[in-house]
């Protein structure tokens, strides 16, 4: 019987069939460490698609830093120069004085001032005085128009005033 079964156990059809079993697992085994490969493969990119918008996301923070950063430097920029000019202009008024010709330059604007004033304060007393002598003979119509364009005046008396002392101031010529 022992005969009988080796026979059988080493003959050719059994030999094929014990080979093709393991054939089949090895296939298998290799079928499932290509998928484990695969896995791998999937996660390490994965990784490194995260690692590089991790490292994106970097980079625009930065560029968003290095661009405002820019912005302030170049507001202060701006404001220095500004600072700069008004402080010329300051100098230049406080000059120290070189004679006549200087102090009437500096009495200008204060004189002036003070004939436009004194002008404006009689021209609007006169036209005060000429609205309230007519105003009951007016009709509203003309009565608004009148205010409208009394208030219109003295802005504009005021507006002139504060553009002579404070917009306008050329520098000296030397």
């Amino acid at each position: 019987m022992l005969a009988a079964l080796l026979a059988i156990l080493s003959s050719s059809t059994v030999g094929t069939i014990v080979g093709g079993v393991i054939g089949w697992f090895n296939r298998r085994t290799d079928l499932q460490s290509k998928q484990l490969d695969q896995a791998h493969e999937r996660a390490k990119w994965a990784s490194e698609l995260a690692a590089k918008d991790k490292d994106l996301a970097i980079m625009q923070a930065e560029a968003n830093g290095k661009r405002e950063v820019a912005v302030v430097e170049g507001q202060a920029t701006v404001e220095k120069a500004a600072y700069e000019a008004m402080s010329a202009a300051y100098a230049e008024d406080s000059a120290p004085s070189t004679g006549a010709m200087d102090g009437l330059r500096k009495s200008v604007r204060p004189v002036l001032t003070y004939v436009l004033v004194e002008s404006a304060l009689v021209v609007n007393g006169v036209l005060a005085w000429l609205m309230l002598k007519y105003w009951a003979t007016l009709d509203k119509e003309t009565q608004t128009q009148l205010v409208l364009g009394a208030v219109a005046w003295i802005t504009a008396q005021a507006s002139a005033v504060i553009g002579f002392w404070f917009v306008s101031r050329p520098a000296t010529f030397k």
